[in-house]
């Protein structure tokens, strides 16, 4: 039994040591701007901005992403005189496209977002319609990932405490004294 849990410990062990999974992001296709990825393998976010928007509004990021995760999306506006219509997700695996919500209007600025949302691995694209009026009206945000844990470590975690509770329970819960008269 004992060589049956080394082993497995073992191999848990070279497991939790091997590589972790990377994830590769990259943009396509956009008409922003600015628009460039920053972050790690398994968090990152993409920072796009327009100035001097043109009437109408119809902006784009393309961006691929091999790694399934929670997305974020977000994004504001500078001036009153800019009115953004829709702002949709689309592609991937989607069966439709996912629409952010506005969270702000004030008269001066708008702010739109869509919150955490599971999102495979494949290409994605942002669009962003509107009208703007006027000079210097202006629209940044930021598309956030936070990578999902794998099903492999999900199984490699609840092993491991399998295998913990099994050697708590396993163990001797009598002391035994033994002396030995020479």
């Amino acid at each position: 039994m004992k060589k049956i849990l080394t082993a497995a410990l073992t191999a848990g062990c070279a497991m939790a040591l091997s590589a972790p999974a990377q994830a590769a992001v990259s943009i396509n296709d956009t008409n922003f701007d600015f628009a460039a990825i920053d972050g790690n393998s398994l968090e990152f976010a993409i920072g796009y901005a327009e100035v001097g928007l043109a009437n109408p509004v119809d902006l784009f990021l393309d961006f691929t992403n091999d790694l399934s995760g929670l997305y974020s999306f977000s994004f504001t506006t500078s001036s009153a005189s800019v009115n953004i219509a829709q702002a949709l997700v689309s592609g991937g695996g989607l069966l439709g496209p996912l629409s952010l919500v506005k969270t702000v209007d004030d008269g001066t600025t708008e702010q739109w977002a869509l919150s955490d949302y599971g999102l495979d691995a494949g290409t994605y694209r942002l669009t962003i319609l509107g009208e703007a009026s006027g000079v210097g009206n202006s629209l940044t945000g930021t598309v956030n990932f936070a990578a999902v844990p794998e099903p492999a470590t999900w199984a490699l975690m609840i092993l491991g405490f399998a295998l913990v509770g099994g050697a708590l329970r396993r163990r001797d819960r009598e002391q035994r004294v033994r002396f030995n008269f020479a």
